[in-house]
């Protein structure tokens, strides 16, 4: 886990992966989770930019005022009393420590709006990686339904042609039948349905697949 501190609250972000058992369930509750550290981050970002907005003026005055009250100090050339200390130490010892806190405040207050961003990114590079895992996994699911719904086209077109070649050829002994009553067809019926079956087939079959090299060429434009 990132411990984040603050002034203001404590995040504890969970940064190490759930294992491939877990649940969608747990997955999706696990993002929630992260989403809302990622809101309380950028929150946690938006006051610390707050605070150092509203104090880097006064802490920049601050040491603006120390540096004329130094230069005049220096200017005066203010002569040391023997047995008290010199008004310039005196003086300095008051300002100076003033000055010290407030660059102090401001470099902490820096650091942290630092921090918090430095954790928000690497929060949202964490969020992006799952959300392109998730569609990884996504693509492979529709890839492996893709390949079932070929077989299965497969073997529908397999079907069709059997099916088909059936009632052709079931058809064509009627046409049969009645041509060998009439002496039209010197050969057995039989005999000239079992020649008959592998053109029918043939046929049904190239003809499918020019239906279907049509319709995909149809859709590809």
């Amino acid at each position: 886990e990132i411990i984040l501190v603050t002034g203001v609250q404590t995040c504890a972000l969970p940064i190490s992966g759930g294992g491939d058992g877990e649940g969608a369930a747990a997955l999706v509750t696990q993002q929630a989770d992260q989403r809302e550290f990622l809101d309380r981050l950028c929150s946690l970002e938006a006051e610390g930019l707050k605070h150092m907005s509203s104090s880097n003026f006064r802490f920049a005055a601050t040491r603006a005022y120390a540096q004329i009250v130094d230069d005049r100090i220096l200017f005066l050339q203010m002569e040391r009393i023997e047995g008290l200390p010199s008004m310039a130490t005196f003086i300095g010892q008051a300002l100076h420590p003033t000055v010290r806190t407030c660059d102090t405040v401001g470099a902490r207050l820096e650091q942290l709006r630092t921090q918090a961003a430095h954790t928000a990114d690497l929060l949202r590079t964490r969020l992006t990686v799952e959300a392109q895992q998730q569609n990884i996994r996504e693509l492979e699911q529709l890839q492996q339904n893709s390949r079932t719904q070929l077989l299965l086209q497969e073997s529908v077109e397999g079907l069709s042609v059997v099916a088909i070649t059936y009632y052709s050829t079931g058809v064509l002994g009627y046409l049969a039948k009645g041509a060998h009553t009439l002496g039209w067809l010197p050969l057995p019926v039989e005999l000239t349905l079992g020649a008959c079956v592998p053109l029918i087939g043939a046929s049904v079959y190239l003809g499918l697949h020019r239906l279907k090299a049509s319709v995909m060429g149809g859709k590809a434009h």
